[in-house]
């Protein structure tokens, strides 16, 4: 019984997360804030005040404000953006959950790869997400290389807003001392005119 409430509540927490951080990606490619352990962070939020027991018409209205205050606010998504994700985020559950549960009832193999294998491919692909992210740290500091922990300049135009195209980082050797050049004056009788 207890294994059952865990694997659902892993497969909501999934489901919902890859809903979040796909549309959000889809949306708004160049956000570096969204991360899938955001949004597994955010899954984890909504699927536990789920179990409060609060009326479902209550809880999503509540869903909806919050999510799209924690979009506008720390992702920086415009609000019509926000709007797109949000209903994507709350819909898709109500959408997606019926094919879902039929595929599950139609086909036991089927079923059993989809609640195991959401929440294993998602949660596994953010924790390789994050040990790559920290050897590639790791690795630039041992080259000398400048940190790439500040975030992506953002470039808004006519009400759009998108990543601006990061320059390359070249890690150069330490350069010699510059020298002064010798300076030669030759000496002319003619008068030289600048013009």
């Amino acid at each position: 019984m207890a294994l059952a409430w865990l694997l659902t509540l892993l497969f909501a927490m999934s489901f919902w997360a890859l809903v979040f951080w796909g549309s959000l990606q889809i949306l708004d490619r160049g956000n570096y804030k969204n991360t899938l352990g955001g949004a597994l962070l955010l899954a984890l939020i909504a699927c536990s005040t789920r179990m409060i027991g609060i009326p479902d018409l209550f809880y999503t209205g509540g869903w909806l404000v919050i999510v799209l205050r924690v979009l506008v606010s720390y992702y920086h998504v415009n609000l019509l953006r926000s709007l797109v994700v949000t209903a994507a985020t709350v819909l898709a559950p109500y959408v997606v959950g019926p094919l879902l549960l039929r595929l599950a009832v139609e086909s036991e193999l089927a079923g059993t790869a989809l609640v195991y294998g959401l929440p294993i491919a998602v949660f596994g692909a953010w924790i390789i997400g994050a040990v790559r992210k920290r050897r590639a740290r790791i690795a630039a500091r041992e080259v000398g290389m400048v940190d790439h922990t500040l975030p992506v300049a953002r470039v808004e135009r006519g009400g759009r807003t998108r990543a601006a195209t990061p320059a390359p980082v070249i890690a150069a050797p330490p350069a010699a001392p510059l020298r002064s050049p010798e300076v030669v004056v030759a000496r002319t009788d003619k008068p030289t005119f600048l013009t």
